[in-house]
């Protein structure tokens, strides 16, 4: 499970911020969206707030980066550039390195794993451990500095890959392309983080449509559209032939019922591509994905989670991972949303909030709800549309803009 996530110098976060899944200890509202683990407080989920453009997307490319770097890149050849992206509206900035951490909790272990990197090469790179909870997780695994890495007596599986290492891949993915145990459980954890969005929803399904060949997963797919659209009975797949292309693919088919004036008659189909709303092509082809990081993730961040969903399926979706019943793995959602509805309908604690905001000097600056001085029977929504906690957009007067009458 993820306690803390930290970036620095990549996108539009020009200086360090950390996004942090601990529960505030003073704070006793919503328990149910708290993980009790080896001594730590860890929250579900976490939602961000913020204009647009104002680096929200870029936190979920930030770990997207991270995950995609720690999977492969040993597997990159010697002259493959670091594709990471300095923050540059500071000239400064172009010539220092990117900076990505994670503390996590896994196996009763805490862990600590982050690096710095250029696009040349990997500048530094830490790996820490300790048994349970710990504030500060010192017992060091390997660290290194350029090329020069050392390694402790606990991590052995590192012991004569120090000087094998290039000076553009990270230890630990080199670790494991050679059977490290502890690398090895590391790359699974980064493995099962997912990272999806909310506006590319037609990209999910096929895989939506592999996860239907499974009865069980089908079963609960449908019922879970149900819920959205109880006229629905039935969810098919049917294949579709183009006749001027000699081509064929699938497509899903909606089965509802049919009356004659009140008496039920029959059914009657519905092609999702052509004849079904927004809405409902998102919700199923997201459903398998959905589910998939129920069953099997343990960070899920979603980008635009609303987008073209009604404000009371929004918080339903959210409410799967916050409650321990429909999330019995504990796996912890972090989602960007401007669904302001979900402040006061959406059961989240204070510490659940998050707020993105762009700085004067272009930078985004990244704080929760916590940090602010608000009392806990607070109306969250109205006082962040009033511009109370930052975080909102700010305009210029419309009849300086060229053409207005």
């Amino acid at each position: 499970m993820l306690i803390q996530f930290r970036v620095g110098n990549y996108r539009s976060f020009g200086s360090e911020v950390t996004l942090s899944m601990e529960a505030v200890k003073a704070f006793k509202e919503h328990e149910e969206n708290v993980i009790e683990a080896e001594h730590y407080r860890l929250l579900r989920s976490s939602a961000i707030y913020g204009a647009n453009a104002s680096g929200k997307t870029n936190l979920g490319m930030a770990l997207d980066f991270m995950r995609d770097l720690v999977l492969s890149s040993a597997s990159r050849n010697s002259v493959a550039e670091i594709s990471t992206e300095p923050f540059r509206l500071d000239k400064k900035n172009l010539i220092k390195p990117s900076l990505f951490e994670v503390v996590f909790l896994l196996d009763s272990f805490t862990y600590r794993y982050g690096f710095e990197v250029t696009g040349e090469r990997v500048n530094s790179e830490w790996l820490f451990r300790t048994q349970g909870s710990s504030r500060n997780v010192k017992s060091p695994l390997f660290t290194r500095i350029l090329d020069k890495i050392e390694v402790s007596a606990d991590f052995k599986e590192g012991l004569g890959y120090e000087t094998k290492t290039r000076g553009n891949a990270l230890f630990l993915s080199t670790v494991d392309q050679q059977n490290g145990t502890i690398a090895h459980t590391i790359i699974k954890w980064f493995n099962a983080v997912k990272i999806l969005s909310g506006m590319r929803d037609e990209a999910y399904e096929r895989f939506t449509l592999k996860q239907m060949d499974d009865p069980v997963k089908r079963q609960r797919i449908i019922d879970f559209v149900r819920q959205v659209d109880d006229s629905i009975s039935n969810i098919t797949i049917d294949k579709v032939i183009n006749p001027l292309l000699q081509t064929s693919s699938t497509d899903f088919t909606i089965i509802r019922a049919q009356v004659d004036g009140s008496i039920p008659c029959g059914e009657v189909g519905f092609s999702l591509a052509s004849d079904e709303s927004a809405g409902t092509r998102k919700i199923l082809q997201l459903s398998g994905p959905w589910f998939e990081m129920l069953d099997q993730g343990n960070i899920a961040f979603v980008d635009e989670l609303e987008a073209r969903l009604h404000p009371h399926l929004t918080r339903r979706l959210v409410r799967l991972f916050n409650s321990p019943e429909t999330n019995p793995r504990n796996v912890q959602l972090i989602f960007v949303t401007h669904d302001t509805n979900l402040l006061t309908y959406g059961g989240l604690r204070r510490d659940q909030v998050w707020f993105c905001e762009k700085m004067p000097s272009g930078s985004s600056d990244l704080y929760s709800l916590a940090e602010i001085k608000v009392r806990k029977g607070a109306k969250f929504e109205n006082e962040y549309i009033a511009g109370k906690y930052g975080a909102i957009p700010y305009f210029g007067n419309i009849h300086d803009v060229g053409g207005v009458i």
